[in-house]
């Protein structure tokens, strides 16, 4: 997935996001960012791509970016582990 797929997929956790998201985009201090939209974050992601991010990842992440690569990484090492 590339990162412009990925943004796509960040915004359509939203109901109506307005705000511009590009990969810098500190995703915690978008006006419409709450704990219950971490958790619908992480229930369309999996619903989609089947990649679950965990309450650290959230946690540990500051940008758009920074969720991108866990998922990047959490996708590889799936990939890995069904070799």
């Amino acid at each position: 997935m590339e990162m412009h797929e990925f943004i796509k997929l960040f915004k359509e956790s939203f109901d109506d996001l307005q705000e511009d998201v590009q990969p810098s985009t500190k995703f915690k201090q978008l006006d419409q960012w709450t704990s219950m939209q971490a958790l619908l974050l992480i229930a369309h992601v999996d619903d989609t791509t089947g990649f679950v991010f965990s309450s650290e990842h959230i946690r540990d992440a500051v940008t758009i970016e920074d969720l991108y690569q866990i998922f990047q990484a959490g996708c590889w090492q799936s990939l890995q582990s069904t070799r």
